[in-house]
């Protein structure tokens, strides 16, 4: 009821979709958009290592005050079926945090035990999510049971909390890495960069990729930062739409013209809503400037 709704705690409802996180650098091949991405990152990250200004973020209280963990960068082409993207973000994670804690010497982990059992809870409880709801054969053929085993509902349930477990495990490894890394104790913000480059390349897999980062990484402390071609990767979208609506998009004349057009709407609003066009950064083509002396 309408009611209820008011009354509810902001984190029943409020929060149930968070503010996008994702910035793109999109071009044409060949115009450097990779180059600008890992330029934008060093960058980001030279105000950390140095203490000082840089030349892009003079001026940038935020990200002054922002601590950032090692990014996590990943290789698109590297996905298959049995591979993907939040998979191969946990296990980079997991491999520097067990490099902080292989560093620490006995004494510490002693004192620390607490903090790296609950890291390694976290972990695991995310990393068994995540494989229940890539085996989706399975959580089909044991959803339909007439005799009402609860134990299958809370399992259910539990799958649905996967995004805030994510959250949460995001959240303690950059408290661990920030004490482990850094001796600034200023720091308000805590971030963490998860670059992909060249999504679009990878055509199979495009809308795999994309759906996960959309259900699974726009949380808080995490920012995707991306670099591709738009045109691309709404085509893959669009091949997508066509192989879900296969039977409508066959049929012919006037019917098929609109229906063809109404699953290009709907790859352009899906690029949209996951890449918002005030987060994307086009780079300039080179053929506009080609007879520009510099």
């Amino acid at each position: 009821s309408s009611q209820n709704l008011k009354s509810a705690s902001p984190s029943e409802w409020e929060t149930i979709e968070y503010e996008n996180n994702v910035i793109a650098f999109c071009g044409e091949r060949g115009e450097g958009k990779s180059s600008v991405m890992m330029s934008f990152l060093r960058e980001t990250l030279r105000v950390q290592s140095t203490g000082r200004s840089s030349t892009l973020f003079d001026d940038d209280s935020i990200i002054r005050k922002a601590y950032f963990a090692q990014p996590v960068v990943i290789d698109p082409s590297f996905f298959d079926d049995l591979h993907n993207v939040v998979e191969n973000v946990l296990a980079q994670m997991f491999r520097n945090f067990m490099s902080e804690h292989d560093k620490d010497s006995s004494r510490h982990r002693e004192g620390r035990s607490g903090q790296y059992e609950e890291l390694l809870r976290l972990f695991q409880k995310v990393y068994g999510r995540i494989s229940l709801i890539k085996d989706s054969k399975s959580m089909l053929s044991e959803e339909f049971d007439f005799e009402g085993n609860l134990s299958k509902l809370k399992k259910l349930s539990e799958s649905l909390d996967t995004r805030s477990d994510i959250e949460r495990l995001v959240d303690e490894y950059l408290k661990f890495m920030q004490e482990r890394e850094s001796t600034e104790s200023t720091y308000s913000i805590r971030k963490l960069l998860i670059v992909i480059d060249d999504l679009d390349l990878a055509s199979t897999n495009v809308y795999g990729m994309a759906e996960q980062i959309r259900k699974y990484l726009v949380v808080p402390n995490v920012v995707v930062v991306l670099a591709l071609r738009m045109t691309q990767f709404q085509y893959c979208i669009e091949e997508q739409n066509l192989s879900d609506y296969d039977k409508l998009a066959g049929l012919s004349g006037k019917e098929n013209g609109q229906i063809r057009a109404e699953i290009r709407e709907m790859a352009e609003k899906y690029a949209a809503k996951l890449i918002p066009v005030a987060h994307r950064v086009y780079l300039p083509k080179i053929q506009d400037i080609e007879d520009v002396h510099v």
